[in-house]
């Protein structure tokens, strides 16, 4: 079951919940349909699961970038390096699959999940930024994720690793 998580997930993470289909899906496993129902549940049930293994694989960097910050000071520029070079990693995947994919899907229920990682980022940046005894933490995980979130959006687009670094160094400084 986990083999067939890790082979979706590159799907929704290019394209999002609303452009993979069952079929699609059902192809990329090796499976029918009616088997993925019988593992998954349904096209929600994986994706959900394509996402937790998203997050863990993927998306460690955030709390990496975390526990390297000496400071509020290194926060920000730790979390937008770190960002900037896992949102270039994979060429045929480019940016966020979190922070993209509440974008790309009009799917309430699917939206409601990846809007439920995104807070659970953003609580454990304000977290952090609150344990360096930052007077606005909230503001400053608010401001962590806008800035990820066009780090990824720019990753997406095209933007090279190097620009995206240089980017996340100035944005860290000003």
């Amino acid at each position: 079951m986990s083999e067939g998580v890790a082979k979706v997930m590159p799907l929704f993470h290019a394209r999002g919940y609303d452009d993979v289909g069952v079929a699609e899906l059902s192809n990329t496993i090796g499976v029918k349909a009616t088997s993925l129902y019988a593992a998954y549940g349904n096209k929600l049930g994986l994706f959900e699961r394509a996402l937790a293994h998203y997050v863990e694989c993927s998306g460690g960097f955030v709390g990496e970038a975390l526990s390297r910050a000496n400071s509020a000071e290194d926060l920000l520029p730790e979390l937008l390096r770190s960002a900037a070079i896992a949102y270039t990693e994979h060429p045929g995947r480019p940016g966020c699959m979190v922070l993209d994919g509440e974008l790309m899907t009009s799917d309430t229920q699917a939206a409601e999940l990846i809007r439920n990682n995104i807070i659970r980022v953003r609580s454990a940046i304000a977290d952090r930024f609150r344990e360096f005894g930052s007077n606005e933490p909230e503001r400053n995980a608010d401001l962590a994720i806008l800035l990820m979130r066009g780090i990824s959006a720019s990753a997406r687009t095209g933007s090279s690793r190097e620009s995206l670094l240089d980017a996340a160094d100035w944005m860290a400084t000003e």
